[in-house]
């Protein structure tokens, strides 16, 4: 494992360590997954790439990708982060109570270098960050103090 890599998951577990997801959705043309934690902070994973699943769907209900994905996280809404963890390849993996695994691919979707960013708000106040995955590469953590 690449440094960068083993820096972004140890931040990962550091600041989702017993979080859940609070809220989730589609801003901007982008899917959202808000954490909370422990203390009470909120942590957001904006996704701009695939999202695949262990989740068993039913064709039968004819849903579009992003119809999938806003079930998927319907399913896990509320329900606490047991398992996060991202490669060299800027895939991220997360896995939920009920057993829902979730993953990120680390390319991106549109065309934008981040595959996915995590950040909490707001993220350039004493105590903010930001990580952010570049394109199937590397990462960078910003963190900002007074």
């Amino acid at each position: 494992m690449l440094p960068k890599t083993q820096e972004a998951n140890t931040f990962l577990h550091k600041v989702l360590h017993k979080a859940f997801v609070e809220s989730f959705g589609l801003s901007h043309q982008f899917f959202f997954l808000e954490f909370r934690d422990e203390a009470g902070e909120d942590h957001l994973l904006n996704i701009d790439t695939e999202v695949t699943s262990n989740y068993e769907w039913d064709e039968s209900w004819g849903l579009t990708e992003e119809e999938r994905v806003l079930v998927l996280f319907n399913k896990v809404n509320l329900k606490y982060l047991t398992y996060i963890a991202c490669d060299d390849e800027t895939n991220l993996v997360l896995r939920f109570e009920n057993g829902i695994v979730v993953r990120l691919n680390g390319s991106t979707a549109h065309g934008y270098p981040e595959p996915w960013t995590l950040g909490n708000s707001p993220s350039q106040r004493p105590g903010g960050y930001t990580l952010r995955a570049f394109s199937g590469d590397t990462y960078s953590i910003s963190q900002y103090s007074a």
